[in-house]
């Protein structure tokens, strides 16, 4: 239901712009015939029952398809709002805020569990079954018209039938109705009040044209799309006016096919079958409304030129492709109000930190401010920005950054998105005065919104490293000094996981470790204070480690390729218990003295990184797939879907993975050559 909901606002949200545009567009074809006005009409009622639309650089429609989004959860779900109008989004999010906020003792908060927003619980709490209600109640008011006419009409006559040459659908007549109409989906018939006169040839030719354009089929539709969208009154003002060019469009076919002027009879039948007018009100059914303009019109009517149809065409051919079309991204009206997760562009320091001082936000239910803060600070490699969500029901208030996994990404790819993350935070709290958390929802499965890891950052215990940010964000100055003051930590970070790390890995002491960096250079050249280095030595030992005991006699190598994982932030490893798990492919080797190999594998494997209380890292499981009929299984049990193939087959690693091992063998019998010749 609350998905249905916020897919049918986001619909409704969108038809305003389209009934606006028809509404001026109508005012253009006021001299064009009115079956022109009523096909314009048609495009609004299909926008408001198709869910899917066609994107288009042409479009005139200024918000995104899905404006409003409700994303289920564990936790009951959230509304993602995200319009593309940025003065629209700060009012609903600055007035959701206020209704809970304001109201001592409002059942709201309550109802405002973990990771939503005000908005959900106003929205989707409230609304979304006030919403069902209504439309239950709309539709059984048009079921009972039906039902109530169909009654009276129990009684009526059949006067001619379908074979009959005068008119090709069934007539009734009934001494209990006061107006002529047509009624029937499928099998419609005329209903017209029992002794009417000459002008009954009009009605019929009235209510024939009808059925021969569908009329009887299009309203009902229409009235369909009044019931799911009933709260929105420019969709009720559509129908009314739809009607009216509905029937004056019918009234211009008999005038135009009539063999002689009959514009005063017509006008004169129609005013007499609106004295006798019940004023029933019957959705499905096609009674004489407008009486009154539909008389002035059909006097004044007189066929249209050629050039006032040609140019009607084109105003419908625009109209169609500009109106039924979303732009995707919306914001032609006071721009996008979300992040754009990439530099909008290029700043200098100096002009990067004036924006931001320039442009502190006091209160984080502002989404128009925080979207131009979020604008400018860097995206995250491989991954796509998703939108925002708010937490200001209770302390600490909180701004939710999505991201969506675009493409595969490299261990140092996650560690530069890891000093992003906790460099864009930083900002946030600086300038952002009352937000208490900032929380990095990563999303790893597009499809089914799976392996999603959420990284969250404390405007407490930032402030316990560098000061109040809030104050410090008041001129470009302090901002700079911020950075400095950042960076001088980080420093002192490294060297902390350094002295940490070394205790965990020996590299120059074991028998058979020749293990290379993270970027293929020797022992000797390795940066143990590039967190990447550690993690990938870390990953070579636990390989060769796990070979140990099978290879008793021998040297050791090992060469392997990361497909991916999920990771912790580095820099808060030593405040936090996250572990790092990284998904990969092994290829080990032994071999003797004189280069032969005496054993070796080639294998997938999974390997999760934590640290001890001491802060030091070490690994905390090497998962390996059993062999034979178990091993495709554990395969897809333990690894992404996304890496199924890649562990299963080793396609496009295998070559890769053999050079590199026997490169290390090569280099080690070299080095051994060259001890003895010295000896």
């Amino acid at each position: 239901m609350d998905v249905i909901f916020s897919k049918i606002l986001s619909m409704s949200f969108s038809a305003v712009f389209v009934i606006a545009g028809v509404l001026l567009l109508r005012l253009l074809l006021k001299k064009a015939p009115r079956k022109y006005s009523y096909f314009l009409w048609l495009l609004v009622f299909f926008r408001l029952l198709c869910p899917i639309t066609i994107e288009s650089p042409v479009s005139l429609i200024p918000v995104k398809e899905d404006a409003i989004l409700f994303q289920s959860g564990d936790a009951g779900g959230r509304v993602k709002i995200d319009t593309g109008i940025g003065a629209l989004d700060t009012l609903i999010v600055r007035g959701s805020a206020k209704l809970v906020e304001t109201k001592e003792g409002s059942p709201l908060p309550e109802l405002v569990s973990k990771g939503h927003s005000n908005l959900t619980t106003v929205l989707f709490a409230r609304a979304g079954i006030l919403w069902g209600l209504g439309m239950l109640g709309f539709m059984a008011y048009g079921v009972i018209q039906v039902l109530r006419l169909r009654y009276r009409l129990r009684t009526a006559t059949l006067v001619s039938g379908r074979d009959a040459e005068d008119c090709p659908i069934p007539i009734y007549e009934s001494d209990y109705i006061q107006t002529a109409f047509l009624l029937g989906l499928l099998r419609p018939r005329i209903y017209l009040p029992l002794g009417t006169g000459q002008e009954r040839s009009y009605v019929i030719a009235h209510e024939g044209m009808h059925r021969r354009r569908l009329d009887h089929i299009v309203k009902p539709l229409c009235y369909l799309a009044v019931v799911l969208h009933w709260f929105n009154p420019l969709v009720w003002l559509a129908f009314s006016l739809m009607n009216k060019d509905m029937e004056m469009s019918c009234d211009e076919q008999v005038l135009k096919h009539a063999k002689e002027d009959i514009r005063s009879d017509y006008s004169k039948c129609l005013l007499k079958l609106s004295a006798m007018e019940s004023g029933l009100s019957v959705p499905l059914a096609f009674g004489e409304t407008n009486t009154k303009e539909r008389i002035r019109h059909a006097l004044k009517y007189k066929k249209p030129s050629v050039w006032i149809g040609i140019g009607a065409i084109l105003v419908l051919f625009i109209a169609s492709v500009t109106l039924l079309t979303t732009s995707g991204k919306g914001g032609w009206l006071g721009g996008d109000s979300g992040v754009m997760g990439a530099w909008n562009k290029p700043l200098s320091k100096e002009e990067f930190y004036r924006f931001l001082s320039e442009n502190r936000n006091p209160y984080i239910g502002d989404a128009s401010a925080n979207g131009r803060l979020l604008g400018i600070l860097p995206g995250l490699s491989c991954y796509a920005y998703d939108g925002t969500q708010l937490q200001t029901s209770h302390e600490p208030y909180e701004l939710i950054i999505r991201y969506k996994k675009t493409e595969p990404i490299s261990v140092r790819e996650e560690m530069e998105n890891a000093d992003t993350m906790m460099r864009n935070a930083m900002y946030l709290f600086a300038t952002i005065e009352n937000m208490g958390r900032c929380t990095f929802s990563l999303v790893e499965d597009q499809e089914a919104e799976q392996h999603e890891a959420s990284y969250s950052l404390y405007r407490e215990e930032m402030e316990q490293i560098y000061g109040p940010l809030y104050e410090r964000s008041k001129t470009p100055e302090g901002l700079l000094q911020l950075e400095e003051d950042y960076q001088a930590y980080q420093k002192e970070l490294e060297e902390f996981l350094k002295s940490t790390a070394m205790s965990k890995i020996d590299l120059y002491d074991t028998e058979y470790s020749l293990v290379e960096g993270a970027q293929g250079a020797p022992e000797e050249q390795q940066n143990l204070n590039d967190p990447a280095d550690m993690v990938e030595a870390l990953i070579s030992e636990a390989i060769l480690d796990y070979g140990a005991d099978s290879w008793a006699s021998g040297h050791q190598v090992e060469a392997h390729a990361i497909l991916g994982g999920e990771y912790a932030l580095f820099q808060q490893l030593i405040q936090s218990d996250r572990d790092m798990v990284f998904y990969l492919l092994v290829r080990a080797a032994a071999f003797g003295d004189e280069g032969e190999e005496a054993g070796g594998s080639r294998f997938p494997a999974r390997i999760t990184i934590s640290r001890d209380d001491n802060g030091g890292l070490f690994v905390k499981e090497f998962w390996v797939p059993r062999d034979g009929a178990y091993y495709d299984d554990d395969i897809k049990a333990e690894f992404p879907e996304e890496y199924w193939d890649d562990a299963l087959t080793m396609e496009g690693y295998k070559e890769a993975l053999e050079e590199a091992v026997l490169s290390k063998i090569t280099e080690r019998l070299a080095e051994d050559n060259a001890d003895d010749t010295g000896k």
